[in-house]
């Protein structure tokens, strides 16, 4: 340096100095001046920049490391080195998430994980835990949302849809559903069992969101230093009760009710008689049991666990009004049977205590 005091030599003399500076000499005041003349006479020298943020950040002068940084970023702007005290400096000057870019950019282009551990937990160590964990909520939050809307758009053109098909006359005399209409209800029904477990699904995520909004309600009051208890009392109680309606809505959708008295078959044999009779016409197996209400009621419906619905092993129920038979003959009663068999011998029932679970589990939850 004494026979050639260029940029160059500078620097180079500056970074010796640092590596023999322990802090019991002025080395390291020595080395940064030198650094900071050497960089002034070269600004477009990378190394002279280079070895310049070395020594102020040697001896935690943060003002001249943000100097040499933005030379660095000028001369090389994508350099994985310029890019790693761009991001010291810029967290020093609080600027994260700029300091969080700029550092990733760094390690995508080569920074070693020695440097970029270190600095990657203290930018992190910084960020409070709404910071760190909000972006991934928000994203999962996102997701869950459109995966709703996508399966209520697509069950509301597929319940179109299948309202049209059963508009139209059958092509079979057994008025069974074939090609395309059969396929069609084979989407629905599974469509809806879908909504039906994105339902159930949902229920602990709600609950995860009460709670989260809690305790980040009264984060937000801890670092403002202000406890306002009133509104924490308010939010206390808010989740309290969600949770609790969130509960009871989930075990009551497993009560499986019986929709009316039921009604022994074996003392009414001409009834028994007159159901396997049409179960035989339509040609699909008659029903298990009789539900008698004091209303004008004819229904069908598929009874038992979720997985024998599923199976299409559920118990087939027929809930009959008693007020609906004042005045009927048994031929109508037949045509009405017949039309109410037609829905086992489709498949409609099949699924639909699911949707009836999901039914019962929102209103209990209103």
């Amino acid at each position: 340096y004494a026979s050639d005091a260029s940029a160059e030599n500078g620097a180079a003399l500056a970074m010796a100095l640092l590596l023999a500076d322990q802090g019991t000499s002025d080395n390291g005041s020595k080395a940064l001046e030198l650094a900071s003349a050497s960089a002034r006479k070269a600004p477009r020298n990378f190394y002279a920049q280079f070895v310049y943020c070395e020594a102020a950040l040697h001896m935690k002068d943060f003002r001249d490391a943000s100097w040499c940084s933005s030379a660095m970023r000028l001369i090389a702007p994508h350099d994985a080195l310029a890019l790693y005290y761009s991001a010291i400096a810029e967290g020093n000057e609080g600027k994260m998430d700029e300091a969080r870019r700029d550092l990733e950019e760094a390690h995508a282009n080569g920074l070693p994980e020695a440097q970029y551990g270190p600095l990657h937990d203290a930018i992190e160590g910084t960020r409070s835990p709404i910071e760190r964990w909000a972006p991934a909520v928000g994203k999962a939050l996102a997701g869950w949302i459109a995966g709703f809307v996508v399966l209520l758009g697509l069950g509301s053109l597929l319940s179109a849809a299948a309202v049209r098909a059963a508009r139209r006359v059958p092509t079979e005399a057994t008025g069974h559903a074939r090609g395309l209409d059969a396929w069609l209800r084979r989407l629905y029904r599974g469509v809806l069992w879908l909504v039906c477990a994105y339902y159930y699904v949902s229920l602990p995520i709600i609950a995860l969101l009460a709670v989260g909004m809690a305790a980040a309600t009264f984060y937000v009051c801890m670092t403002m230093g202000v406890l306002p208890i009133r509104i924490l009392v308010i939010v206390f109680f808010i989740v309290v009760v969600s949770l609790g309606a969130i509960w009871r809505s989930f075990t009551a959708s497993n009560k499986d009710e019986a929709p009316g008295e039921e009604l022994d078959l074996s003392s009414h044999p001409k009834l028994r008689s007159v159901l396997d009779e049409v179960a035989a016409r339509i040609g699909t197996p008659s029903v298990d049991t009789v539900y008698v209400t004091p209303g004008t009621d004819i229904a069908v419906l598929e009874r038992g666990r979720l997985s024998k619905q599923l199976r299409s092993k559920g118990e087939r129920c027929l809930v009959l009004g008693a007020g609906v038979l004042d005045g009927m003959r048994i031929g109508e009663l037949k045509s009405i049977l017949a039309h109410e068999y037609g829905h086992f011998h489709n498949e409609d029932t099949a699924g639909g205590g699911f949707a009836l679970a999901v039914r019962r589990s929102l209103a209990t939850m209103v």
